[in-house]
């Protein structure tokens, strides 16, 4: 009796600690927008240095620049980055990526970024070596976007600073 009243507890426990991760999110919350003021950089400086930055970070596909909007100053790249899985959850996720169309909007001492499509894709399974990925599929819990959000800012951040190296 005592045993089986163990067990049941230790089993809530570990339910309510993976309930967080089931938690679905809304279309809204995959997206991830950024602000940042770069001063002493004109528009066409920020938009060529946001160009040269992705054609040099996004090498999984040989044309990773989709759009190139010079007047309206917008470029949007295709990205993908290593999932961060830790402990526990690298068991299910272990050699995961993240994708990702990344948008940005360039202005006058301006840069706008936008994560958005932001999905999961696993390795490829089985032994056929023509398989280039597995399975793709949109983020859908909060505990995945909480992973991932740090990582993609970390991204925009890295895209600031070799901006900054452009006004020096």
């Amino acid at each position: 009796m005592f045993r089986s009243f163990i067990f049941l507890a230790l089993f809530l426990v570990i339910l309510s600690g993976c309930s967080g991760s089931m938690t679905k999110i809304s279309e809204a919350d995959r997206l991830v927008r950024m602000d940042r003021q770069v001063a002493g950089l004109t528009q066409e400086q920020i938009f060529f240095g946001t160009l040269e930055w992705m054609e040099k970070n996004f090498t999984q596909s040989k044309n990773p620049v989709s759009i190139f909007d010079l007047d309206g100053g917008r470029i949007v790249g295709s990205g993908q980055i290593d999932y961060p899985c830790r402990l526990l959850g690298c068991i299910n996720k272990k050699g995961w990526k993240v994708v990702f169309d990344m948008q940005v909007d360039a202005g006058r001492e301006r840069l706008q970024t936008t994560f958005r499509r932001i999905a999961l894709t696993s390795p490829p399974s089985g032994q056929r070596e023509d398989s280039q990925t597995g399975m793709r599929s949109p983020v859908w819990s909060k505990a995945d976007m909480d992973s991932i959000r740090p990582l993609l800012e970390q991204l925009n951040n890295d895209l600031l600073r070799s901006l900054l190296q452009v006004r020096n």
